[in-house]
Formats: structure tokens, sequence, C-alpha cells
């Protein structure tokens, strides 16, 4: 068996695998915040899962990975990777950033698995990108190298957002009076949604509460709070100019 995992900034999500099969066992899905350390977690979900420690592990991290330590760019864990290895017993340890995990993962899947949402036809064996949001803004994608997919490892999400309407203008002007760089990250992400909701609440003149990214949602979905249905709306369409914008760059 191996143990894979995908590890954001707020959940880590455990399963385990067999030798030659990509079918996940004994899901388990915990809360970053409750374990002091990574070893802690893993040692957690085995325990629930009532699982002995396998010999290898694959994990897909929400962080850069480029050498022996990766400090978590959305969460307090700061860990060795060979040290890691040697406190749970393993054998073999790998570690990759999460998108470029994705990456890796896109050549294998159906058509099935797409849902597709403007128009095109996607053509064979060109570029792939992928994106997404969650504690931060994920970015990554994939080519073609001949006989094999080569992943990109990519800090997009930190690149630069412009605005590009009036009402974005204004909305990124109030951002800006109390941060000096408005990436992309910073508004397509749960932390993004709380800052736009407050900041089009701040540039409206508007009394707001203090909302979670899951309250925001929901009173957006339940029309219930025109500030919250503003972000959330503008959140995708930000997500959109990204994602247009990252099709462009790679030729995706």
């Amino acid at each position: 068996m191996c143990l894979i995992a995908d590890i954001g900034g707020t959940n880590a999500r455990f399963a385990l695998v067999e030798e030659g099969s990509i079918t996940p066992q004994h899901e388990r899905t915990l809360s970053c915040a409750n374990y002091r350390t990574l070893i802690d977690a893993v040692l957690a979900y085995l325990e629930d899962v009532s699982q002995p420690m396998p010999e290898t592990a694959s994990l897909a991290i929400a962080t850069p990975v480029s050498n022996d330590r990766v400090v978590m760019t959305n969460h307090i864990w700061d860990l060795s990777l060979e040290e890691t290895r040697k406190a749970l017993g393993l054998k073999s340890l790998k570690v990759l950033n999460d998108y470029t995990a994705l990456a890796l993962s896109l050549p294998y899947l159906a058509k099935d698995d797409f849902h597709q949402v403007g128009g095109g036809v996607a053509v064979d064996m060109q570029a792939m990108a992928v994106l997404g949001p969650g504690t931060g803004l994920g970015v990554s994608g994939a080519v073609y190298a001949g006989d094999y997919w080569l992943p990109l490892q990519s800090e997009g999400g930190h690149a630069s957002y412009g605005p590009l309407n009036d009402r974005e203008t204004a909305v990124i002007d109030v951002i800006r009076k109390h941060r000096d760089h408005v990436s992309a990250e910073s508004l397509v992400s749960g932390p993004g949604l709380v800052l736009l909701y407050e900041s089009i609440a701040k540039c409206d003149g508007v009394v707001h509460e203090l909302l979670s990214p899951e309250q925001i949602a929901k009173k957006a979905l339940s029309k219930s709070n025109e500030s919250a249905q503003e972000a959330v709306a503008m959140l995708c369409g930000i997500l959109g100019s990204v994602a247009g914008n990252l099709a462009l760059t790679l030729g995706a």
C-alpha cells in the first residue's frame, strides 16, 4: 500500500492506494489546524482508519517544492522531507506541489471527466492548463514533450491582477489602500472572497457583517446580501479572466 495525500492550507485529505491501482481507499479529510505537524496528521489518519504505516508515501502539497525544506504558503507547517520520511519510517517519500500533481493527472482524464463551459474543440496533444481556488489559487499546466507530458511548476496565483472595468477598478483601489500588491490569489480564493466582499461594502459606504467565505457564499445564493452577491459574481468573473489569460499564455 502507498499513502497518498492532498494537503492544502485548510484541509489535508488522506487515502491509501494499492500498488498498480488508482482507486483510493480509506479516504479521510482532516483539518490542518488541528495538528502541529504533518507527521501528527499522518499518524492521526492511520490511527483513525486502523491501518499500519505503509512503506511508501506520495503527497501533493499546496506550496512550492524545490528542495528538502518545505514551508507551506497558507499554513504553519514547516518540514524537512528527509526528517519526515525517517520519522514515519518510510522507505520512500515523494512530495510534489499540489497543482504540479494535478497537471500530471490531466492526460489520464477521460472525456466524461470534463464539463465544457465555453465553446471550441480541444486539440489533442495541445498544452493543458489547470487552476483552482481554495485557501489560495493553484496554477499549473502540462505540455507534451514527444513521448511524455511535462508538468509546469508554477506560482501563477501570485501574478498581479489588473482590473478589467470601472467597477473592478473602484473595488481594487479600496484594496490598494492597505496592500501594495494585488495578486490573482488575493482575489480568487477563500480569503479573496472575504476581501472582495468587504471592499465592495466599503466602496459603496455600506456597513457590512463580518462573514466567512462560506457565509458569504450562502448569503449570495440566498440573495440576502447584495455585497455578498456582487463579491461572488466578481470572483467568478476574475477567475474566468485569469483562466483565459492562462490559456493564452500556455497556448492551451
